[in-house]
């Protein structure tokens, strides 16, 4: 994990100050893991535990000084999200790299903890948190959230 290596470099300096502000790209597949990108989930996963647990340590250490920010984007139109399309009831248009960009450097500023875009996908965390397991599936299907390979690759050739 390259975000690892790179806070380890820089962390000590942020901590002799007291300052500085540490900012990771996860995913919304970092909170809510999403289909056909079980290995993508889970790296990004690790970017979520890595900044939970590195800003408990700070607080613990009362280094209060140093910001730690998550950005946490759904789809965002690239080259690797070419290769799906997205599956939602509603139109929810697919993120630009600038749309992201953006409110990244907005919740920066902020100092915002995490930020979510676009921001309804915010109720992701609510609704892990407090509704069960089959209450958070049936409305993933009902609001048709996920996404599906352009290509099924599930299906056997006929």
């Amino acid at each position: 994990m390259h975000c690892a290596k790179t806070i380890r470099e820089f962390l000590p300096h942020m901590m002799t100050r007291n300052h500085g502000h540490i900012v990771t790209v996860s995913s919304m597949a970092g909170i809510a893991g999403t289909e056909y990108l079980v290995e993508y989930s889970a790296s990004k996963h690790a970017v979520v535990g890595l900044t939970v647990s590195l800003r408990l340590e700070l607080n613990d250490m009362g280094k209060t000084g140093i910001k730690l920010t998550t950005v946490c984007p759904y789809f965002v139109a690239t080259q690797m999200t070419q290769q799906f399309r997205p599956v939602e009831r509603f139109d929810t248009k697919m993120q630009t790299p600038e749309d992201v960009a953006m409110a990244a450097v907005t919740g920066i500023r902020r100092n915002e903890y995490l930020v979510i875009i676009p921001g309804i996908m915010a109720l992701t965390p609510i609704i892990q948190s407090t509704v069960p397991k089959k209450g958070q599936q049936l409305i993933k299907d009902f609001l048709g959230i996920g996404i599906a390979p352009l290509e099924d690759t599930h299906r056997k050739d006929e």
